[in-house]
């Protein structure tokens, strides 16, 4: 949505019942909240509709994955290096996030 859409809201209100299943990532593919996406309004966005599906997280990081793959996929920044903490800062944040948007 962040290169295919004017913003994160239109799709969103769009999709309304429709839409079972969240996937998001920084824009840099770093930590959430480290690039240049409006969290705020999407997560606003999935209250409106009343989401209640899963949402998932996913980052990418040289350091954690195989040299190969690293370069099949193109990961080239070495942006974290332990991925427990990752996964839980990550949930940290979308849980004040939705928390914030859903109250």
């Amino acid at each position: 949505m962040n290169i295919e859409e004017k913003d994160l809201v239109t799709p969103v209100i769009a999709s309304g019942e429709k839409l079972g299943y969240v996937h998001v990532g920084a824009s840099r593919r770093g930590p959430l909240g480290t690039g240049n996406i409006d969290f705020d309004s999407f997560f606003g966005a999935l209250a409106k509709i009343g989401f209640s599906g899963p949402i998932t997280f996913e980052s990418f990081s040289s350091s954690v994955v195989s040299k190969d793959l690293s370069n099949t996929l193109g990961i080239w920044r070495n942006l974290w290096t332990d991925n427990k903490s990752m996964a839980k800062s990550s949930r940290e944040y979308m849980e004040t996030k939705l928390t914030k948007a859903f109250s």
